[in-house]
């Protein structure tokens, strides 16, 4: 019986589709290289405005708690797979990645979650956590 309760979520990994996941992560890749650099506009158009704010964006880039990987970006780290949820038709509908790592930064990592809207995947959860954290 326990195995049939663990099904679904296999299933629900497995059925994410390798394509979409590569989608988001792509999207996180190119979000973290804006915002890197301070592009604060570049990094903000690839966010659901209604859940992520470009304030917000800002006070992240400025924050010199996160000098470390902002100055030194050499690029994100992905885990395979991601948590999905589907809507009434059984369409993923939103994605949240497993916690990433950053590439020559031990100890640091960030979240990200996604919703699809009109077709294109927006960014509507960010975070980014450092080793001592």
């Amino acid at each position: 019986m326990r195995v049939l309760r663990l099904l679904p979520l296999v299933l629900l990994f497995a059925a994410c589709g390798s394509a979409e996941v590569k989608n988001v992560q792509s999207q996180a890749d190119l979000f973290m290289e804006r915002l890197s650099r301070g592009d604060f506009n570049g990094a903000f158009e690839l966010c659901d405005a209604d859940a992520v704010s470009k304030d917000a964006l800002q006070s992240i880039g400025n924050n010199p708690a996160y000098d470390p990987v902002l100055n030194d970006f050499q690029g994100l780290v992905h885990q395979e797979g991601a948590q999905a949820t589907r809507n009434d038709a059984n369409e993923i509908i939103e994605l949240r990645l497993p916690p990433t790592r950053f590439r020559g930064h031990d100890g640091w990592l960030a979240h990200f979650k996604f919703r699809k809207e009109n077709g294109a995947w927006l960014i509507i959860g960010f975070k980014l956590e450092g080793p001592s954290s």
